[in-house]
């Protein structure tokens, strides 16, 4: 039986519910102190149960990258996935019931340490593999999914990035995630790890619905990438970088011409939920949405795709299925 890891352990495949592939628990790129702790459990805890025992949503993808600096870091700071910050995410997970995959890799150009810059693309990719094969640091955890953010496929350092991913994923067997918020950056990020000999089926899109339309997600579909939709229920443009208003139901209509031209198969969903502590209070990322936490999943998204035509069995595909196959390694 297939396995892949979370932060309390190897998790049979076969074995779990449904699955959220692309979310932020409380792994901040910075040191959380203790003092916070509990208002962070206070808060993720009975959301994470509520997936748990009303949705059968049993494990959730932690898409924060590994490497991730937090307002400028020095020379060889690893920054990001503390030892404090697993330990603190274990202790929810095990009360909650959630199984949380982590991730390696690297966020934006402008959130990416210092060394990031320095190194070369085959030290970046021994990074990346070794957060794999070996764990992260010294915390026992090993990295289930590759995370990338592309802003700029004309920017070297995106392209460095690019190359190293590409070298990871084809060394380990586990799928690339993005962060491709527009048409160029997810039909350029495609191009570059295929044509650096990536299966598109290990390349999921992430933000595949932000500024999409019928034909883009269609051409892409048809290369046999993995779309994952993440604006679900925003209506207002400029909080995902585009201008004007789009309707509530965008994403679902677009779920819905996958479906209908028989891309099912290449169709995963998220919230995209995160927090963050605040004047020492934790607050919400939630787009004007009050309840846009990770359970919107399932109290807005899966109406929302029945109310477009797709069946229970359809959903479950794209939220079982689907992810499965996102953590498999091959």
């Amino acid at each position: 039986m297939a396995y892949f890891p979370t932060i309390s352990g190897g998790v049979p495949i076969e074995k779990t519910g449904r699955i959220l592939p692309h979310e932020h628990l409380v792994l901040y790129p910075s040191r959380i102190e203790e003092k916070y702790y509990d208002v962070i459990k206070k808060h993720h805890i009975p959301l994470l149960k509520n997936l748990v025992n009303d949705y059968g949503c049993d494990t959730i993808v932690e898409v924060t990258a590994r490497r991730n600096a937090d307002g400028g870091v020095g020379p060889g700071d690893k920054s990001g996935y503390i030892k404090d910050n697993i330990n603190l995410c274990r202790e929810i997970c095990t009360e909650s019931g959630i199984n949380l995959v982590l991730s390696t890799g690297f966020y934006r150009e402008i959130k990416r340490p210092v060394y990031f810059f320095g190194n070369t693309v085959t030290q970046l990719a021994d990074e990346m593999i070794r957060d794999i094969e070996d764990g992260i640091d010294d915390s026992g955890v090993k990295a289930g999914i590759i995370k990338i953010a592309i802003d700029d496929m004309n920017s070297p350092a995106d392209i460095k990035l690019l190359d190293a991913a590409a070298i990871a994923q084809k060394a380990t067997g586990i799928a690339i995630t993005t962060h491709t918020c527009s048409r160029d950056t997810r039909l350029g990020t495609l191009n570059h790890l295929e044509n650096a000999g990536v299966d598109p089926e290990r390349i999921v899109l992430g933000h595949a619905d932000a500024h999409a339309d019928a034909n883009e997600i269609l051409t892409l579909a048809k290369r046999n990438c993995r779309l994952l939709f993440t604006i679900w229920g925003i209506t207002d443009a400029e909080t995902i970088g585009g201008r004007g208003t789009i309707s509530a139901m965008h994403s679902a209509d677009l779920a819905a011409i996958l479906s209908g031209e028989g891309h099912i198969d290449k169709l995963l969903f998220s919230t995209d939920y995160t927090s963050s502590i605040e004047d020492g209070k934790l607050v919400p990322a939630l787009y004007g949405i009050p309840d846009r936490n990770f359970c919107y999943a399932f109290t807005f998204t899966v109406p929302a795709l029945k109310k477009v035509g797709l069946t229970d069995e359809q959903i479950d595909k794209i939220m079982v299925d689907n992810p499965r196959r996102m953590l498999t390694k091959r």
